[in-house]
């Protein structure tokens, strides 16, 4: 019944994850605003999706909106505030110091809300009617997996530092179920795609999109253009193709965390440099 009505299902978990994030409030895992935000965040999602062109400037309006809402939700952490410590470790290597893993409800919460309303509206692949299959696409994934691992070890110097930790399962486990999958869906589903629809020639489309994306991709992740933000720019530019030449969400998700959790593995984690 609920697939026969998409609206009604993708309202319904929202609700749920409304509830999933008043009790984390309730519990002290999430700040009150990030709470409050995210309804006015769903309902700019329920405007795009209700918009039948991509293009009307209803839904541009809602798309800014959206982009605001889920921007602050996810960054957004007062003074004096942690979110559930997971797990901490006095060095991964040597000459690292604490490293703690903390569980960010509030992105995940945005990120799934996101997921939930976008996944398949005004989509790479829908622009492109092309998805690749699943075997090439996840070739198209590993490669997009070993350049950003080689670039980051030839030309940014990331020494290699292999490790066993046995917070290997709980770093995998936050970093692919709320890191990852909130900044993919925040990346791809919000902005790459929305940019993307922008613009009549399809190429120049996915083109300034990727080029929009990436941007923005690195200008979150570090505060200074140094030698860090041209090597997040890259990443950026490889999940951005990886997703654009594939048209699954799912590959991009693949590639992000493959390079993650492999970087966290063989390679010096964290990045002090």
């Amino acid at each position: 019944m609920l697939l026969e009505n998409p609206i009604k299902a993708k309202l319904i978990l929202s609700f749920v994850i409304g509830g999933i994030a008043l009790v984390a409030y309730l519990f002290s895992s999430m700040p009150l605003l990030n709470l409050i935000a995210l309804p006015f965040l769903t309902a700019g999602l329920f405007v795009i999706t209700r918009v039948a062109s991509c293009n009307l400037w209803t839904g541009h309006i809602a798309w800014l909106f959206s982009l605001l809402f889920g921007f602050f939700v996810a960054i957004y952490r007062p003074d004096g505030f942690n979110y559930p410590l997971i797990w901490e470790t006095s060095g991964l290597y040597r000459g690292s110091g604490a490293y703690l893993l903390f569980c960010n409800i509030s992105k995940a919460a945005g990120g799934y809300l996101i997921f939930i309303w976008l996944l398949g509206s005004c989509s790479v692949s829908t622009l492109n009617q092309v998805t690749r299959p699943l075997l090439n696409s996840l070739l198209i994934a590993a490669a997009g997996v070993l350049a950003v691992l080689s670039v980051a070890t030839t030309f940014f110097n990331i020494g290699w530092a292999p490790k066993l930790s046995e917070g290997i399962l709980y770093f995998s486990a936050v970093n692919l179920l709320v890191t990852v999958m909130a900044e993919e869906a925040f990346f791809r589903l919000l902005i790459q795609d929305r940019i993307s629809v922008l613009f009549s020639n399809k190429r120049l489309g996915t083109g300034v999109g990727i080029a929009v994306v990436s941007l923005v991709f690195a200008l979150s992740h570090t505060a200074s253009i140094g030698a860090m933000f041209f090597l997040f720019l890259i990443a950026g530019v490889v999940y951005a193709s990886v997703y654009s030449v594939t048209g699954r969400f799912s590959m991009a998700l693949t590639t992000h965390f493959g390079v993650n959790v492999l970087h966290f593995i063989f390679l010096e984690y964290p990045i002090f440099k």
